[in-house]
């Protein structure tokens, strides 16, 4: 209960602190946002306009989708690499041996009769045939889930190009955003930072590429992910985390309470019933006798029945 209490507070610490850029970027926005493709009253484009706004580039063109970040003949020749492996698997080109370790092909002077040699013969192909077969599956599955996580990468960066050409951000500010969050990642797991932050792109979808700019434009919270990256190293608390960051920016509203109503207040010693009253004059006067019980009962009575006992 503890932690789910830490997550509902994060969250509304996070949903206020979005509240306010908006806020802020909109204030920002009445200065030096009167042209381009947001207009005037836009909140939401004000907000990613402000976002790390000093370091934004005047004049850089909007269509930039390959020039924001794309590999492809480098995921393409990954691709093409597993591919040609698992062939090589198929036609049997490929060295057997990891595979094969510890399957031994039987010797026909250690069996008795040519029955049993010729079963054992046909297990050890059996075995062998398996093992392939389960390489290969293995294989193929890796390709997919490349080929998947690809796609998924290409989605993300086409989805940016859209992003910085609606709200008027350069290109070169979301380029910086993207750079500064894979070092980051890199930075915690030397060597995976491309890989690590392509996985979580493919986990997050639609939005993603709000998600990732914004957490590589705001240095605070960059910092707040890194450090849940560090602390957590299999990437689960930081998956929680990209998640809630895209519940909020993605709709970045005031949440409504979901508290009943505070009781109706009272002023001085006016009593709005008789019970009230009652209640009251039964509590003081338990009070005055040092029987706490019957005056905690009738306070506790009285808060039952709505009545504001603060002032007793």
């Amino acid at each position: 209960m503890a932690d789910e209490k830490e997550v509902e507070v994060e969250e509304e610490v996070v949903a206020e602190e979005v509240e306010t850029e908006i806020a802020e970027a909109q204030k920002a926005g009445e200065d030096g946002q009167e042209s381009g493709d947001a207009g005037e009253g836009d909140e939401e484009a004000k907000f990613w306009q402000d976002i790390d706004k000093e370091d934004e580039v005047e004049g850089a063109p909007a269509d930039t989708h390959l020039r924001i970040k794309q590999k492809p003949k480098e995921r393409d020749s990954e691709i093409e690499d597993l591919r040609r492996k698992v062939n090589e698997l198929q036609e049997g080109r490929a060295s057997a041996a990891p595979i094969l370790k510890g399957l031994k092909k039987p010797n026909e002077d250690d069996f008795q009769t040519t029955e049993e040699y010729e079963a054992a013969v046909e297990k050890y192909e059996e075995d062998k045939l398996n093992r392939l077969n389960a390489r290969m599956q293995a294989e193929e599955k890796q390709r997919q889930a490349k080929e998947a996580r690809a796609a998924a990468v290409d989605s993300h960066y086409k989805r940016a190009s859209e992003f910085v050409a609606k709200y008027g951000i350069a290109p070169e500010k979301y380029q910086k955003a993207d750079e500064s969050l894979r070092k980051a990642v890199d930075a915690v797991l030397p060597g995976q930072g491309e890989s690590v932050a392509d996985h979580l792109i493919s986990l997050l979808g639609d939005g993603s590429e709000k998600v990732m700019f914004r957490i590589g434009a705001k240095p605070e919270v960059l910092r707040e992910f890194q450090a849940l990256l560090m602390e957590d190293k299999t990437g689960l608390k930081a998956s929680m985390f990209l998640g809630r960051q895209l519940e909020l920016i993605t709709n970045p509203k005031k949440r409504t309470s979901k508290a009943p109503p505070p009781g109706r207040q009272l002023k001085g010693d006016a009593a709005p019933n008789a019970n009230a009253a009652a209640l009251k004059k039964s509590y003081q006067e338990a009070h005055k006798k040092g029987d706490s019980q019957k005056a905690y009962n009738a306070k506790k009575q009285a808060r039952a029945a709505g009545i504001n006992v603060s002032a007793w």
